[in-house]
């Protein structure tokens, strides 16, 4: 039987029932998913009074030992609302587990596991997510990791040869000093000097060109460490099995050639054009009769500015070749 004042044992319960879900599908925590306002806890206390206040007859009892059952399922709602052990509060809030982005938020780059970065940055960079994925590496603040700071300059360098009419905040400054840092984390390492080479040569300081693809010709280690792959080459333009540093003789080719052609005097010009060729030269050794020029137009580390210079060194090498012969 129920006492002649109703006792309402869940209402110290109910005076800490959060609010109802905030309506913005943002970030949702526990503390802030569900609150409370203090008119509706004064209404509910005063519902309770005059529901203790009734008629004691077996009707109306019973009337208020279902109004308390009805508050301890409120109670049961809230609490699930508040632990959301299903995610039903906050699952719609998830980012896509089939789009790169949220594997590099999951643990891609942050990770720190070289081989899952570049897989990440590479598929990102197949979406056309290059500046989402340099945005993440930048997130991380300071990083002495060979691998991303290698592939944050690879990025940087894609994004500046996209378009630069759209996107001009990045230029081969921005690479050369991914890659300078690179190398003072994993020093001699081949990648990282040759694509330095091909920030100097962007922004014309062909002298540090040089310096950085001979130092690769002769001291660069492959050390075998992962690298984003940013554009695939097709098959009928890839050369099988072109070493890496096919790319830094190519480019001395070029710089040396550049170099012969700021006025000098005819003694100091064909010096330098002989150096350009014997490095021309190198290059045929490698790949034979193949023609290169289309498989240096897929590969990342070629802008249009270099591939436009090649083509000048290269008609002109040819000729200096001629004469010499």
């Amino acid at each position: 039987l129920l006492p002649e004042t109703l006792e309402t044992p869940g209402l110290d319960i109910y005076d800490q029932l959060p609010k109802k879900p905030v309506s913005s599908p943002a970030v949702e925590t526990e503390d802030d998913t569900i609150s409370d306002d203090n008119s509706s806890d004064n209404s509910a206390a005063q519902v309770i009074d005059r529901t203790a206040k009734l008629s004691k007859t077996g009707r109306h009892k019973r009337q208020i030992a279902a109004g308390i059952g009805a508050l301890a399922a409120v109670v049961a709602v809230a609490s699930v609302g508040i632990n959301d052990p299903f995610n039903w509060f906050t699952q719609s809030s998830r980012p896509d587990p089939n789009s790169p982005s949220s594997e590099i938020l999951e643990g891609g780059i942050v990770s720190g596991n070289p081989e899952s970065d570049v897989l990440v940055i590479s598929k990102m960079a197949a979406a056309g997510e290059q500046r989402q994925a340099l945005n993440q590496i930048l997130a991380l603040g300071n990083i002495d990791d060979p691998t991303l700071l290698f592939s944050k300059g690879q990025l940087q360098w894609d994004l500046m040869n996209q378009n630069p009419s759209v996107d001009n905040t990045i230029g081969p400054a921005e690479a050369a000093r991914s890659w300078e840092d690179a190398l003072t984390a994993q020093p001699n390492w081949l990648d990282a000097q040759i694509a330095l080479g091909f920030a100097y040569y962007e922004g014309g300081f062909w002298d540090k060109a040089i310096e950085s693809w001979e130092n690769a010709l002769d001291s660069g280690q492959d050390y075998d460490l992962p690298t984003a792959k940013l554009h695939p080459i097709p098959q009928d333009a890839d050369i099988q099995n072109a070493p890496t540093k096919l790319h830094a003789q190519i480019g001395l080719a070029i710089a040396y050639y550049q170099q012969s052609q700021q006025g000098l005097t005819e003694n100091d010009r064909l010096p330098l054009l002989a150096v350009a060729a014997s490095y021309w030269q190198d290059v045929i050794e490698t790949v034979g009769n193949q023609d290169i020029t289309n498989y240096l137009s897929f590969h990342w580390l070629w802008s249009q500015q270099a591939l436009e210079d090649w083509q000048e060194a290269r008609l002109a090498i040819a000729d200096y070749l001629d004469q010499e012969n």
